[in-house]
């Protein structure tokens, strides 16, 4: 009697470790698999801070929440972004997500010439002093030659440090990089802005 009993307490035991092995097992891998698609081919796709993806992706997580980030572009000073939650609360689940970016850029030439048109006309009656002869035009001229040699400065440098960054691949320095390519493409903008308003007064007058 004593050997069965020792018997049973062994085939008990080795039942429990089963048991809570397969309950572990169980617990590792309870996860749901999430596809994410954007419109945006280049956009970067962020879940809780960090990067998973790009354009469009499929990731397994396990039960929680969970905050989502869409990027147009990650050193963009004026790219669209999304922002939103998920909630995963039960194992096994598919689900599909999809985002679409309102595209932004730097300059629409169209839609500003129509603003200053707006602004030109709808004001009060224009003086009869040549636009091209004004104190206005001479500063308009100025800052866009200050804006042309601000874009090409800071494009030029940061050509010089990518160089560098291709020879030390520090990503401090290729951090750097972006910003400068940021403040290039800031200033070409405002650049473009004058340009603009120039060509509309030429067209105008």
């Amino acid at each position: 009697m004593r050997i069965k009993s020792a018997h049973i307490k062994n085939v008990l035991a080795a039942g429990l470790i089963m048991i809570f092995a397969s309950s572990f097992l169980y617990g590792q891998d309870c996860f749901s698999e999430i596809s994410i698609l954007t419109n945006v081919d280049t956009a970067l796709i962020f879940i809780n801070n960090k990067i998973v993806g790009k354009g469009n992706t499929v990731i397994k997580l396990n039960k929680g929440r969970y905050e989502v980030l869409i990027k147009q572009n990650k050193y963009s000073w004026n790219g669209a972004f999304i922002k939103d939650t998920i909630n995963i609360d039960d194992c096994g689940l598919a689900k599909q997500l999809t985002y679409k970016l309102k595209k932004k850029t730097l300059f629409n030439s169209s839609s500003t010439v129509n603003k200053i048109y707006h602004l030109e006309f709808s004001g009060a009656e224009k003086s009869n002093e040549d636009f091209f002869e004004s104190a206005w035009f001479k500063v308009l001229l100025g800052s866009a030659a200050a804006f042309g040699a601000a874009a090409a400065y800071f494009k030029i440098h940061a050509d010089k440090k990518y160089d560098d960054y291709i020879k030390k691949r520090n990503s401090a320095i290729l951090d750097e990089v972006n910003k400068l390519d940021l403040y290039s493409g800031i200033a070409l903008s405002m650049l473009q802005i004058n340009i603009g308003y120039l060509i509309f007064r030429f067209l105008s007058d």
